[in-house]
């Protein structure tokens, strides 16, 4: 998420007003709420992101420093650091790779002696023909630890949802379902106050689990190597006993079984498997670049996911008006919530004090701004 996005959203922000924000959703889709003043948001809103700076500073600390400490001569503590060159050496090695650079540029990195027996690079960097490319692939790492706003997500392009509405049908697509979201019409403002969308199922890949494989007669299959031997995990106890278990075989879910997953989890909208219909809550945030008020963003709710395309997202015939949005690859960039799955279960309830916790309640107070409806208003 750039910054320009909580510019905008932030001067959304009115003083004097309460806001009803989600706080998490457990494993069961119950969902926790909080208020908050408009002082509250604007402070929490800046605590994350503090925060999340600091642990993306801390993981390249923990990366790429070694701290040493000594006691001096009068007892106070010393700390010595100095960068781990190995790792760096690696770092760098791997980027450059990446980007087509030469392979002396690549030797260069690479870790030798020096005349001390120390590990050091073949050639130091300040001495090296790519030191500028050196800098800007370091820089860009911190800016993407340390300055960028992370979280699950992606580029994804506008299709129009002109003949998607209604029971249509579609040739020669085995898995795609006669009718999108029922043939019912998205809803610019849906009645929680956020913005109907459907999306290409793949912007979920990473949090929808596996089926465990099992035989006719609905045993467990497990893995086994070349040598028909049984694959095991290996895992601690509290008390540091060890504890070994055997691997199960596993593949993707069917289109129509992730979709079902999907819904059940309260992700996104649909019919459960007991046949009642369940509205999700706007987990999702879009924006568009350049970003420059509130109409290039908005929260999103997911009501239906598509097969076999990818990347693409379908909106409100309206939107197409207020962001003048013409289809020659038009793309909206989408954050969402992080989510624990466990068991088959989704929750996006995190330890206060990591990246995803912050990142989610970031979001959350995003969400909160975006569907406030007296803000659209005004």
């Amino acid at each position: 998420m750039g910054t320009q996005m909580t510019k905008v959203v932030m001067a959304s922000i009115i003083p004097g007003r309460d806001y009803t924000i989600l706080e998490s959703v457990d494993e069961n889709g119950n969902r926790t709420f909080r208020t908050a003043s408009a002082l509250d948001v604007r402070n929490d809103i800046m605590n994350c992101i503090n925060q999340i700076s600091n642990i993306g500073e801390q993981k390249v600390r923990e990366r790429f420093i070694k701290e040493t400490k000594t006691t001096g001569e009068n007892g106070e503590e010393i700390t010595t650091k100095e960068i781990k060159i190995e790792e760096l050496s690696k770092f760098l090695k791997e980027e450059l790779a990446s980007r087509g650079a030469s392979q002396e540029a690549i030797d260069a990195v690479s870790i030798t002696l020096d005349a001390n027996g120390e590990p050091a690079m073949y050639i130091p960097p300040v001495a090296q023909n790519s030191l500028e490319w050196i800098q800007s692939i370091v820089t860009s790492m911190i800016n993407k630890n340390v300055i960028d706003i992370n979280t699950p997500g992606a580029a994804f392009i506008q299709r129009s949802a002109w003949a998607m509405e209604g029971a249509t049908t579609v040739q020669n697509e085995e898995d795609l379902p006669a009718s999108i979201y029922e043939g019912r019409e998205l809803q610019m403002i849906n009645e929680e106050g956020s913005m109907d969308c459907v999306l290409s199922i793949d912007f979920f890949d990473d949090i929808i689990p596996d089926d465990v494989v099992r035989d006719d007669e609905g045993h467990i299959v497990y893995e086994m190597d070349d040598q028909g031997q049984y694959l095991y995990t290996t895992t601690t106890d509290e008390n540091g006993s060890e504890i070994r278990k055997r691997v199960p075989k596993k593949r993707k879910k069917s289109f129509e079984d992730a979709k079902q997953w999907l819904i059940e989890n309260g992700i996104i909208s649909g019919r459960k498997k007991n046949g009642e219909w369940s509205n999700a809550t706007a987990n999702v945030v879009g924006s568009r670049i350049p970003t420059q008020a509130q109409s290039s963003i908005h929260a999103l709710r997911c009501v239906d996911v598509l097969p076999v395309v990818r990347d693409t997202i379908v909106l409100p015939k309206e939107f197409t008006k207020i962001t003048g949005a013409d289809f020659d690859i038009d793309k909206l960039f989408l954050s969402r919530f992080y989510y624990d799955v466990k068991n088959g279960k989704a929750n996006t309830s995190f330890k206060e004090g990591s990246h995803e916790y912050y990142a989610n309640r970031l979001l959350s107070d995003y969400i909160a701004l975006l569907k406030d409806s007296k803000s659209e208003n005004e």
